[in-house]
């Protein structure tokens, strides 16, 4: 079975509110997913960006979930 991460979950974890890798620990037999939706609310929160540094920010943080987790798309 998989679990699919929602982009709030991980803009907490960006604003680090909450904690992903303690949240997930003790789950490494199941495997973690981003649905093409959240990809795109992220993404989506770069471009809002309101300052280049906020941005760059972002923008890293972003591409390291992204290159974490697989993501899923609907047909």
């Amino acid at each position: 079975m998989g679990i699919i991460l929602d982009a709030s979950v991980l803009i907490e974890c960006e604003r680090r509110k909450i904690d992903v890798a303690q949240r997930i620990s003790g789950r490494e037999d199941e495997e973690f997913f981003l649905s093409v939706i959240s990809v795109s609310e992220l993404l989506h929160g770069v471009f809002r960006a309101t300052s280049e540094s906020v941005r760059m920010k972002r923008s890293a943080f972003v591409e390291a979930v992204i290159s974490t987790f697989r993501y899923l798309r609907s047909i």
